[in-house]
């Protein structure tokens, strides 16, 4: 995938080199945030703020800010 003028492009030469492409995360871009993934893999995010998706609704509080171990941050 490479960044052209219409957005990502998956096939063509006429676009600019991206290394990591992420702009979510800290390493597409060098500034921002971790992405909850990788903040639960280094342990900025405990298993309990951790859930497995099931029937439901759930309310997620923001990755920004430390929660209590009762807040989910990542499904």
């Amino acid at each position: 995938m490479c960044l052209g003028n219409n957005g990502f492009q998956p096939f063509t030469y006429d676009c600019e080199s991206n290394e990591y492409g992420d702009y979510s995360g800290i390493m597409g871009s060098s500034s921002g945030h971790h992405t909850a993934e990788h903040k639960w893999e280094i342990g900025w995010l405990s298993d309990q703020n951790v859930i497995t998706a099931k029937e439901g609704t759930y309310s997620i509080k923001p990755l920004e800010i430390k929660q209590t171990d009762d807040s989910i941050q990542m499904i």
